[in-house]
């Protein structure tokens, strides 16, 4: 994908939902909490997402969709502060069960779950949000506000295709790109064909289980249509925290909620094959994002949950906190916590929403734009259900840094707690 050289002559805002899981999933909401109260959802145009963020991402979009095609009226500050309400029970309910269900599903498969079992487990997820009856086509994407005056965002769901090695991008205003280029894939093959391909079919949960697919892990998505095969994985392959697309769209401040992995130093790596794997993709990935960084020249806000983290935390021990006010053990813990779909407890999940929080306070709370006071924050007490998780966040006892500390693994976590020492 190219990116665009057109400057935009206005102020245009994207928003950049990083990959990485439930975890980046539930460090987002806690951001776009911040962005609620700070008035700063209402300046958005454009949402990228990637993996888990494209998994909160939508159901945010699907909630704004709601409202704005409900309610005859301006939409107000306190409306996005609902919605958001809205994206944190939801996700909160998701994530007590989890997508991913692991066993022996045979030692010959790397695989624990496909691109089609995902994607249908979103779907119920997605039509549910809009009471309707039937799974979202990408058709169904498009908002049509009652009050005409109201905005709305365009959201990009971020995907990587086996085919051709470049990013694929499902939105909400159409997706000619993906039927032209499977028309001259045809045109390529010899089959000539005067009926345009529809995506009509291809469902909001397929494209976001597309964009969570990680490779060995969840089986890609597949686009069928003979006698082609187009196979979409996650869209971390390539662009982790989804910023290439808001700049090929023109914006010109970019807001990036960074959940991805925190790729510690390891004195001793593991060299199980799996292990190699996925170590090796972590670093792939994590070059790729200093690299997009470092290209990026335009006016933006990078909340990353890895903030002042150093690559060898246990030769830092005089670190107690970082800049942010964050212990640095509850900060290290929870930026190792597994980057995956399957369940999460509510000590997991509330934290990693409070560290969103409290980071996208630091964040906004020193810009400069909001010195003025019509920028200042909505409710500066808000009553979020993360909050619950607050005391002990702030004053972490062994229990609680325990059960942090193991949930970087999958399996047989409270056995591992029993054991866990703490650095």
């Amino acid at each position: 994908m190219k990116l665009s050289t057109v400057k935009p002559t206005q102020k245009k805002v994207g928003l950049a939902l990083s990959g990485g899981g439930f975890r980046a999933a539930l460090f987002h909401v806690g951001l776009l909490a911040q962005l609620a109260e700070f008035r700063k959802l209402k300046d958005v145009d454009t949402i990228s997402t990637v993996s888990g963020g494209s998994i909160v991402g939508m159901i945010y979009y699907l909630h704004l969709k709601k409202w704005l095609e409900s309610n005859d009226r301006p939409i107000q500050d306190e409306d996005y502060l609902r919605i958001v309400q809205a994206v944190e029970s939801d996700l909160l309910t998701i994530v007590q069960k989890g997508f991913r269900i692991f066993g022996l599903r045979g030692l010959h498969k790397l695989y624990t779950m496909t691109g089609d079992e995902l994607s249908e487990k979103l779907d119920e997820v997605f039509k549910s949000i809009l009471n309707e009856d039937h799974y979202l086509s990408l058709n169904d994407l498009q908002i049509d506000p009652l009050y005409e005056q109201n905005k709305s965002h365009k959201i990009i769901v971020n995907t990587t295709s086996l085919n051709n090695g470049e990013l694929w991008l499902f939105t909400s205003e159409g997706n000619g790109e993906i039927k032209q280029y499977l028309d001259e894939m045809m045109k390529v093959e010899g089959h000539h064909n005067d009926e345009p391909h529809c995506l009509t079919g291809f469902t909001v949960g397929k494209a976001v289980a597309a964009s969570a697919a990680v490779p060995a892990f969840i089986k890609p998505v597949s686009i069928k249509k003979d006698p082609l095969n187009i196979q979409l994985v996650d869209g971390g392959i390539l662009d982790n925290l989804g910023t290439n697309s808001l700049l090929n769209e023109g914006c010109n401040h970019l807001i990036i909620s960074d959940g991805s992995k925190y790729l510690e130093a390891k004195p001793k790596p593991s060299n199980f094959l799996i292990n190699v794997i996925v170590r090796t993709q972590n670093i792939f990935i994590n070059a790729i994002i200093r690299n997009n960084l470092r290209n990026i020249d335009i006016d933006q806000e990078h909340i990353d949950m890895r903030y002042a983290l150093p690559r060898y935390t246990r030769t830092n021990k005089e670190l107690s906190e970082v800049n942010h006010g964050v212990n640095i053990k509850v900060q290290h813990y929870l930026s190792n916590i597994r980057t995956d779909l399957d369940s999460f407890s509510e000590v997991e999940a509330k934290s990693l929403m409070l560290l969103g929080y409290k980071f996208g306070l630091a964040e906004f709370s020193g810009m400069d734009f909001l010195r003025n006071l019509n920028r200042m924050k909505l409710t500066p007490n808000q009553d979020w259900q993360f909050k619950s998780i607050k005391q002990r966040f702030q004053n972490p006892d062994e229990d609680y840094l325990k059960e942090l500390k193991v949930g970087e693994y999958s399996l047989f976590r409270r056995l591992r707690k029993r054991f866990a020492r703490l650095e």
